[in-house]
């Protein structure tokens, strides 16, 4: 295969596998914002919640990631009745969790849906953790600046699960192996795409038996670096890993998974 041949298929691939994703860009910023915008770290809006949220195998107050309003991004699932997304994470070094090697996040992360305009609504200050423990510190305040942009998956992979994409490994394909890093995911915490993979492209399945749609990234690594760290928000996952959501077609449940580099 001559180098014409590889990029008539590599754009033949980009064609079929293309897919919008929203990048959120995370901006730090100071000084803080209120909490009724989408943003991540900070001070949360607390919706339908009796008191800030705990981890349910530590205790320990959560760390709050992210949040994300239906106003912000009507593309993102929400359930009927519910216009506001949001992650927090436990910070407990000593969580229990951290000792089984979870496969759905390096920590214990928790998802809610709430109704901002609930007569609940209220803003609650983050909570302060003891000096003698370890935990991870508070998700600085960050605004989106989010950009909608063409995603792919993971090139190297295509070969394995697209019956149609010739293999890399045959004779004569140098070239098309060369080409083929020009399709990758988006580096980045994003809505939609693809993940951005980085060990292995594996299938995430609903326990209802359904295969589950990308519905969000988290990343330790982040387009705009500051004061030496690789994103706004200091979240590291890992070594610069990524933890990654998907939504049940079906039934609607949500499933989360990580990896690192």
């Amino acid at each position: 295969m001559d180098e014409k041949e590889a990029r008539q298929v590599i754009e033949e691939t980009k064609n079929k596998y293309r897919k919008e994703t929203i990048l959120l860009n995370p901006q730090y910023n100071s000084p803080i914002s209120g909490c009724d915008i989408s943003k991540f770290g900070g001070s949360p809006m607390i919706s339908e919640m009796d008191s800030w949220p705990c981890c349910d195998i530590c205790r320990t107050p959560l760390n709050f990631v992210l949040q994300l309003f239906k106003s912000d991004f009507p593309e993102f699932y929400f359930p009927e009745n519910k216009d506001l997304f949001q992650i927090f994470r436990c910070p407990n070094e000593d969580c229990s969790y951290m000792e089984d090697n979870c496969e759905e996040s390096d920590r214990k992360m928790f998802v809610f849906y709430s109704n901002s305009k609930s007569e609940y609504q209220k803003e609650i200050d983050p909570p302060h953790f003891p000096e003698d423990g370890d935990f991870e510190d508070p998700v600085p305040e960050c605004l989106l600046s989010p950009k909608k942009v063409v995603d792919y998956p993971i090139g190297e992979y295509l070969e394995y699960e697209d019956p149609d994409f010739p293999s890399i490994h045959d004779d004569g394909n140098e070239v098309l192996s060369e080409l083929i890093n020009e399709i990758s995911p988006v580096v980045g915490s994003k809505l939609g795409g693809y993940p951005s993979y980085l060990q292995g492209s594996p299938d995430v399945e609903c326990e209802c038996g359904k295969e589950m749609d990308f519905l969000i990234q988290i990343s330790g690594e982040e387009p705009e670096k500051i004061d030496g760290n690789w994103s706004p928000h200091g979240l590291m996952i890992g070594d610069l890993g990524n933890i990654y959501w998907f939504l049940c077609p079906d039934c609607k449940s949500i499933k989360s998974t990580w990896d690192c580099g």
